[in-house]
């Protein structure tokens, strides 16, 4: 994971989150 652009590191981060609440 490329941690120079923390805005869509956050972006991303957050959608990882959500799926795995999806995937329950």
């Amino acid at each position: 994971l490329d941690q120079e652009d923390s805005s869509d590191s956050s972006k991303e981060l957050e959608i990882n989150e959500v799926v795995k609440i999806v995937s329950k």
